[in-house]
């Protein structure tokens, strides 16, 4: 008999108060007797880190029955709640500068323990702003290398072209340190990186000059007016000259660096040449020497046979004949053959003896 039941029976057959009252206590005491309340089980957790010291403020959450709880460690890094006995949770530690914790708990009966959050490493974000001396932004690609005083590893080098850099200062990095380098500018080897926010400045570098003389011959030594003489570095042509009547051209206030010369011209008549690669230093003088071959413009190939046999006839002299003069001359091979080269066209005889 439910409570509400019993109350109306008692309205209907006008049970005295007093015996209504025992006889509710009854059905409400046997109620709980023959369906128990679900007990509940107490959870204490201590947040620690990886010293042991307490941690305020790390968040613990898990859902049950759809819901979602949170709870926050106190002063003291206590968090405290409760849940049904027999309940499995997976809960989660988190607190920012911490790796997050997790773990799946059975709850059998009240629990307390520590939970030890390891601290994430810490770091710093520095911005490295690169100037001249006039306070003007360089944007131009520079490269930034980083050095720590401390046993930690160093951050890997940048590459910037518009004259900013981050870089991130690892942990346990008692100095860092930044090499850079800019082409046209004094490098910087070991500029300390301390505040969060860096100016450096770099001094454009003064520069220097030298002189390169070039002297074109052919083959027989005879100087060569109206060579065409070229002057390379690395970034492709720089000046552009021609020989003079003894053969020579000159480079006057040639910045100091790696460069190579080639030589060409007369319309084809000379074969180019070029020189190594060399290297031009502060008010030093290079001579340079090319010699140009005669550049062949045709090549003739005569074979000498037997005319009954048609075989190869070797050792045969032939000369090559212009206006009755004898321009060349050589002996056939084994195989019966010559071959002769020239500079420009011509008109020939050849005789064979």
């Amino acid at each position: 008999m439910e409570a509400n039941e019993a109350i109306e029976k008692i309205k209907e057959n006008k049970i005295p108060i007093g015996i209504a009252l025992i006889i509710l206590i009854v059905l409400i005491a046997s109620a709980f007797f023959f369906f128990p309340a679900q007990q509940e089980n107490l959870i204490k957790i201590k947040v620690l880190d990886a010293k042991g010291s307490i941690v305020q403020g790390a968040k613990l959450s898990y859902s049950f029955e759809e819901e979602k709880k949170e709870f926050i460690s106190n002063s003291f890094g206590l968090i405290e709640f409760s849940v049904p006995q027999g309940t499995k949770i997976n809960y989660s530690l988190s607190k920012e500068g911490f790796e997050s914790f997790s773990e799946t708990l059975t709850v059998n009966n009240s629990m307390e323990f520590e939970v030890n959050l390891i601290e994430l490493p810490k770091t710093i974000t520095k911005t490295i702003i690169l100037q001249t001396l006039d306070g003007e932004i360089l944007r131009k690609e520079a490269t930034i290398n980083f050095s720590c005083i401390g046993s930690v590893q160093a951050p890997q080098a940048v590459t910037t072209s518009n004259g900013f850099a981050k870089v991130v200062e690892p942990e346990g990095c008692l100095k860092l340190l930044a090499g850079i380098e800019l082409q046209g500018f004094e490098s910087i080897k070991s500029q300390p990186i301390e505040m969060n926010a860096v100016k450096i400045y770099l001094e454009e570098k003064q520069a220097s000059y030298g002189k390169i003389r070039v002297q074109t011959t052919d083959n027989a030594g005879n100087y060569l007016n109206g060579i065409e003489v070229k002057l390379f570095s690395a970034e492709g042509i720089l000046v552009n000259e021609k020989t003079s009547f003894d053969g020579t051209a000159e480079f006057q206030q040639i910045e100091t660096g790696n460069y190579y010369i080639t030589a060409s011209g007369l319309a084809g008549a000379y074969a180019s040449d070029k020189s190594s690669e060399f290297i031009l230093g502060e008010n030093e003088f290079i001579p340079i020497e090319l010699k140009l071959s005669r550049e062949i413009s045709s090549t003739l190939k005569l074979k000498v046979i037997d005319k009954e046999t048609k075989l190869a006839v070797s050792n045969a002299e032939i000369q090559l004949i212009e206006s009755k003069t004898v321009l060349d001359a050589k002996k056939s091979s084994s195989s019966g053959e010559a071959e002769f080269s020239f500079f420009e066209e011509k008109k020939l005889n050849a005789l064979v003896n």
